[in-house]
């Protein structure tokens, strides 16, 4: 897999089929939210439960952040929420 097909030799990509993802738009935040909490429910060996949905205001103030564009920079910002929430929690 490659990031862009700049730089690379033709007859390196005549032998690959090329297949073009767009970027993740702001639009996309609440399905990719999603997405990723469930696989960090199943990361951390915990039922999907244990992981609640963004709130309106995390939502809201992760997309004033990322604002489209990387996933993995969208992901390492709920992992970020995640973190403080679990801080935040009272443990017995």
């Amino acid at each position: 897999t490659a990031n862009t097909t700049t730089g690379l030799p033709g007859p390196l990509l005549d032998r690959f089929r090329s297949v073009n993802f767009p970027s993740p738009r702001e639009v996309d935040i609440d399905v990719l939210a999603e997405t990723f909490r469930l696989d960090a429910a199943r990361e951390r060996g915990l039922d999907p439960a244990f992981i609640t949905p963004l709130t309106a205001p995390e939502r809201d103030v992760i997309l004033r952040q990322w604002g489209g564009g990387s996933a993995r920079r969208l992901r390492r910002f709920l992992d970020v929420v995640w973190r403080a929430r679990e801080k935040a929690s009272i443990r017995h």
